[in-house]
């Protein structure tokens, strides 16, 4: 049986008071934003990409456009991403340029 909760099913004020006074370590300028964590798990993925599918990442054979959103969080993505790959292959060369993908709402 959980002792935290009394027979009513309640905190009790010990507890009540640790939830209360807790501060969540998010700022409001992060908001939006890709995590340490995520910036390592997105390189993980474009590492499990380029394990699967070489043959699409050889940059004698391809040449690489990232597309974005507006959205801040889905460009730091994309550099996660790249980031991962010059890990594997640092003669990945992609030119950063403004290439917004526009959603037909954004559009209007």
């Amino acid at each position: 049986m959980d002792t935290t909760l009394n027979k009513n099913n309640e905190l009790c004020e010990q507890d009540y008071q640790r939830v209360k006074d807790c501060k969540l370590q998010m700022v409001t300028e992060n908001d939006n934003h890709l995590t340490a964590s995520g910036v390592e798990t997105t390189k993980k993925i474009a590492g499990l990409f380029y394990e699967r599918y070489s043959n699409l990442f050889d940059p004698s054979e391809v040449e690489f456009k990232v597309g974005i959103t507006s959205k801040v969080r889905t460009n730091e993505i994309a550099h996660a991403f790249v980031d991962g790959l010059r890990d594997l292959r640092p003669d990945i060369n992609i030119n950063e340029e403004d290439y917004v993908i526009r959603s037909h709402n954004d559009s209007k």
